[in-house]
């Protein structure tokens, strides 16, 4: 059992909580091949024949479901752990948390992996899939495959099925296809569960505000972070629910017996469960962000102390952590695409650097991808609006050649069909010049006083949030410390752009208001602006 990854002493604890007594009786005739392991169990010593031979017939009667040598993962997750405990060193942490660090690294050894299968799903209730009332199945149809992604496809669903996380189904009446994309060196299946989803009961659960959540970390010195392994394959869907997302291969249909990624409830049945596990813990020393956690102090010790409990809770409910990704002694951290601290919130350099070395986009589906990347930036970007009007111009002529805003469409568009000039060009060097200097965003304070600044031209409006110190107030601005808080800014289109540069104004303040309406709660605010200041 323990080899199945099971742990019997658990399994009677569980069985206990049922019943308190069992009547063997019950059960009928006698086993017969029970009777034999039980021999087995209490046979005399083997001869050295036997010996040899014993692991054979083991593993070929209960196959342990794993792919790759435990032995060898194990102790590549070990290196990895320490690792992690020599990036703690080389921070400058104190030599009594280091051996503390060690202490509980050693105690929860076993919520480590780098080998997929093995191990029972995490303990919680499985997702269940509800079906809306006039739902019918879906059936796919076989798609083609290139040579090089038959092999890959071979490979992983073989893998799959030998770590017990899909059983292949003839009789499934549901079935989607896989999709291999590029990876890195190698490739990764998708699977289009499209027409699936269509048909599934979505489920209403509230995901975490980043820029909110964000805010809980004003002060706080000390961080770690750590990555579940495999995220969603450690959690289990019911056996009624499993046949929705079944998958079309080239042989035949397999069924997850886990939760696929891409399902209609995934995400939401994934981030509610793990926050119901960490319980307290939730919002209150750790961020949740679905398969990633950050664990948060103002001082080693209490960031050991929840990191302690973390681990622990792992351990409980069997959920595996991936020790190469793990951060274990931080002051700032990298995590969901930002370095955070107890001072602020900036974008990560290294993605900043890789936008500004992009080539010049050729395609409608290059230009749209660099867009949705400045997009997801604007907060820390001064007049965004302003700055990437030209490339928003263009981008409409884009639409417009490619009959559609999809990817599919737009990636048939070259940029020389629909003229792309220099202006474009130009516009394209200084949103990557920008970026340069994207700004770190403070963490609001209700201490300091919230101030709202705002200006508008005949196309554009722009804002800026800022926190001052409430004895700065009295100083000449130039001696204010200011520390921004949001970049706000939006372009006039249709009648608004023949609106009086007064209603203009007061469209800027109202709309920047609006949007950070959850800062001003209770809060002095003052206004700046040309035409008025409150």
């Amino acid at each position: 059992m323990e080899r199945l990854g099971y742990d019997p002493y658990k399994l009677i604890e569980s069985a206990q909580l049922v019943q308190s007594e069992y009547d063997l009786g019950e059960i009928g005739a006698p086993d017969h091949e029970a009777g034999v392991c039980a021999y087995s169990v209490n046979a005399g010593d083997m001869t050295p024949e036997e010996l040899s031979l014993s692991a054979a017939e083991d593993a070929a009667c209960f196959p342990v479901p794993q792919v790759d040598d435990p032995a060898v993962a194990m102790d590549e997750a070990m290196g990895a752990l320490r690792e992690g405990i020599e990036d703690a060193k080389a921070k400058g942490t104190s030599i009594e948390f280091l051996d503390e660090l060690q202490t509980i690294l050693e105690e929860t050894v076993d919520v480590i992996r780098l080998v997929l299968g093995g191990d029972p799903p995490v303990d919680i209730p499985p997702m269940r899939i509800k079906l809306k009332s006039e739902a019918t199945p879906v059936r796919s149809r076989a798609r083609r495959y290139s040579s090089a992604h038959r092999e890959f496809l071979a490979r992983h669903v073989k893998m799959l099925l030998d770590a017990g996380l899909c059983y292949r189904n003839p009789s499934s009446q549901w079935c989607a296809p896989p999709h291999i994309v590029p990876k890195g060196d190698g490739h990764r299946m998708t699977v289009d569960v499209r027409e699936a989803n269509k048909r599934v009961v979505p489920l209403v659960w509230s995901m975490s505000i980043l820029e909110v959540e964000f805010d809980r970390l004003r002060g706080m010195k000390f961080y770690f972070s750590l990555d579940f392994f495999k995220g969603f394959w450690q959690f289990a869907v019911a056996v009624d629910c499993q046949e929705v997302y079944s998958i079309l291969t080239e042989d035949s249909v397999i069924t997850p017996t886990r939760v696929l990624m891409g399902g209609t409830n995934s995400v939401s049945y994934v981030q509610s469960t793990v926050q119901a596990m960490f319980g307290d813990l939730f919002d209150n020393g750790l961020l949740i962000w679905i398969d990633d956690l950050l664990g948060y102090a103002d001082s080693p010790e209490e960031l050991l102390r929840i990191l302690r409990r973390v681990l622990t809770i792992c351990e409980e409910k069997g959920l595996k952590l991936n020790p190469k990704k793990g951060k274990f002694f931080m002051a700032e951290a990298l995590w969901c695409g930002r370095i955070v601290s107890g001072g602020g919130v900036r974008h990560d350099p290294a993605r900043i650097q890789a936008l500004r070395e992009l080539p010049a986009p050729s395609t409608g589906q290059e230009l749209q991808q660099f867009m949705c990347a400045l997009n997801w930036m604007r907060m820390s970007l001064p007049a965004f609006n302003k700055l990437i009007n030209p490339i928003s111009q263009f981008v409409e002529k884009v639409y417009t050649a490619a009959g559609g805003r999809k990817k599919s469409l737009v990636r048939r568009v070259t940029l020389r069909e629909v003229n792309g000039s220099e202006v474009e060009l130009a516009a394209l060097q200084s949103c990557k010049e920008a970026l340069e200097h994207a700004l770190t965003l403070a963490h609001q304070d209700p201490e300091k006083r919230l101030c709202v600044f705002t200006d508008v031209s005949d196309e554009h409006w722009g804002a800026a949030i800022t926190q001052v110190p409430q004895n700065h107030l009295h100083r000449d601005f130039a001696d204010q410390h200011h520390e921004p808080l949001m970049m706000r800014s939006g372009t006039f289109s249709g009648g608004a752009k023949h609106w009086a540069i007064v209603e203009k104004e007061a469209y800027a303040i109202v709309e920047t208001c609006k949007r950070a309406d959850y800062w001003f709660v209770g809060l002095m605010v003052s206004v700046c602006s040309p035409i008025t200041e409150i």
